[in-house]
């Protein structure tokens, strides 16, 4: 499998977008672990997290869904079962913000390097844009996987530019603000209760550190002209 995740692929074969079931799984396993209200947390809370056996769980689902995406065919998911469709790089990009910037399981919490912060933004906010322009006709399990990245993308923004400001990145609060509020008129929904309960049908911790920054950036979100 790694062989082939490392391969050249042929210029005329473009991803597909794929469900990410199984990474999203295995978020929820690592949200629990990492829930302030079971434990205490700390450097050695961490380092339990990421020697539960969950982390081979998680590279395994990351390469899995990389390979499918490009596949001829695309694996049916169970009837029934929640999906998570998704382009693979966006949804890549957000899981890395997540962890770092909601349940701080990555770089202690703290901003990632700025070029890299400057790159996975423009390639999140990219794919947003592209959901965008097909939000009310997309079924509800795709718009709420779309939602969560492109609030995670608004929070890491906000937090970024706060932390280390990057000229670069000028507007694109704004961006994300209009992208929200479509979501919301779509959903008939404002209150950040209602933005969170959404967030946790895809992976949210139930309560976090960051409770009272996501509130502010919410308002800032809505409030933007």
């Amino acid at each position: 499998m790694l062989p082939f995740f490392f391969g050249f692929l042929p210029t005329e074969r473009m991803p597909k977008d794929v469900d990410m079931h199984m990474t999203v799984t295995v978020l929820r396993d690592l949200t629990r672990r990492a829930d302030p209200r079971h434990t205490n947390r700390s450097a050695y809370t961490n380092w339990k997290v990421w020697h539960s056996g969950d982390t081979p769980r998680l590279l395994f689902a990351l390469v899995d869904s990389h390979i499918e995406s490009f596949s001829d065919k695309l694996q049916l998911p169970p009837q029934g079962r929640q999906t998570f469709i998704s382009s693979w790089s966006s949804f890549c990009v957000t899981m890395g913000m997540y962890l770092t910037n909601v349940v701080e399981l990555w770089n202690h919490g703290l901003p990632i390097e700025r070029r890299l912060r400057y790159y996975t933004i423009r390639v999140l906010e990219d794919d947003i844009r592209n959901g965008y322009e097909t939000l009310e006709h997309m079924d509800q399990e795709t718009r709420y996987t779309w939602f969560w990245k492109a609030f995670i993308g608004s929070l890491t923004v906000a937090q970024a530019q706060s932390a280390d400001y990057d000229e670069r990145l000028d507007g694109m609060f704004d961006k994300f603000s209009k992208y929200i509020k479509a979501f919301t008129r779509v959903e008939k929904m404002s209150s950040w209760d209602e933005a969170k309960k959404i967030l946790v049908t895809v992976v949210w911790p139930m309560e976090c550190t960051q409770d009272e920054i996501c509130t502010k950036v919410w308002a800032r979100l809505l409030a933007k002209h």
